[in-house]
């Protein structure tokens, strides 16, 4: 599980954490046991219980057990915005590397170069086959679903976001939801009850992107000589660009109060 980085609109960095390989893959046999239960209600209470006629029976076999959980994945992540009520459990989501909700078309491209979607074909073989030779072709779907996820596997393990190659070309990839971003991980910070006045009102000449770089220097504490002479140069920038003369603060008291004067202005408009 690793850490993604993604400017925002608002020029605000938000980290997410991928989502763990081994929960995507528990998401997908949820979802595969899911369809398997679908195709058992269909065949045993529909195909079975009814019997239609050969006919009728083929046309449910081909719609009902083929070509509806072959749309399972596409639909339930457009309905269910970038989940699958195997993701849903697993607490993983899709999203773009924009940090965005996808569109459809990133939706049908990942879903249409996910070779393993297409092992949900199999699924049908392991409902209608008998009793002697049910647990075979269980394990022969297994070792076939595996067979077509090795690829999307290895690519998940070494790309640099744990995307596989459908996420690759969409343009997408798999959080994990159960870390959860604070206000800390922000530029923002409450200053409901702050009465002074801002110290620095010029700070608003500066943008969001500034700001929450300057949030990100007073994060990494610098403790080296290097590390303070950097900041020491970044400081003496801003204090230059902001026409700011006869500071009495530290630099890091400095760039604090910086960042305490631009949300208290911004959040009085």
């Amino acid at each position: 599980m690793g850490l993604i980085t993604i400017g925002t609109p608002f020029n605000i960095d938000i980290e997410f954490s991928t989502a763990p390989i081994l929960r995507r893959v528990i998401a997908v046999f949820l979802d595969m046991f899911i369809l398997v239960l679908y195709m058992l209600v269909v065949y045993r209470f529909i195909i079975v219980g009814f019997d239609m006629g050969r006919n009728m029976n083929e046309f449910v076999m081909m719609t009902g057990i083929s070509i509806v959980p072959f749309l399972y994945f596409p639909a339930m992540e457009l309905l269910l915005n970038g989940q699958t009520p195997g993701k849903r459990l697993t607490g993983i989501k899709m999203i773009d590397r924009e940090g965005n909700e996808p569109g459809i078309s990133q939706y049908l491209l990942r879903w249409l170069l996910g070779f393993g979607n297409y092992a949900v074909f199999l699924l049908p073989y392991i409902i209608v086959s008998s009793a002697t030779t049910f647990l075979l072709m269980l394990f022969f779907c297994i070792f076939v679903i595996i067979i077509f996820y090795i690829p999307d596997f290895l690519c998940s393990l070494f790309s640099d976001r744990n995307q596989r190659i459908a996420d690759l070309a969409a343009g997408t990839l798999v959080i994990d939801l159960k870390k959860k971003m604070d206000f800390s991980e922000t530029i923002y910070l409450d200053t409901s009850g702050q009465e002074q006045e801002a110290v620095y009102p010029q700070v608003l000449q500066l943008s969001d992107r500034d700001i929450n770089g300057i949030r990100n220097l007073i994060a990494k504490n610098p403790k080296s000589k290097t590390e303070l002479a950097y900041r020491a140069r970044i400081v003496n920038r801003i204090r230059e660009a902001l026409n700011v003369t006869g500071a009495q603060e530290d630099d890091k008291a400095f760039l604090e109060q910086l960042l305490r004067d631009y949300n208290y202005l911004t959040q009085q408009k």
